[in-house]
């Protein structure tokens, strides 16, 4: 019983991981469009 507990709770907590996982990459992606972004403004700015 505590064995099927534990895979079936292991199987929830994967989905979760790959959510967090989604949503890291989201953010990961956001900062680095930001970084772009702020590094051609900082070469305007040096032109």
């Amino acid at each position: 019983m505590i064995i099927h507990l534990t895979a079936s709770y292991e199987r929830k907590h994967k989905k979760l991981i790959k959510k967090n996982f989604k949503l890291r990459d989201n953010i990961k992606q956001k900062l680095q469009v930001f970084q772009k972004i702020k590094n051609t403004h900082r070469y305007d700015y040096i032109n």
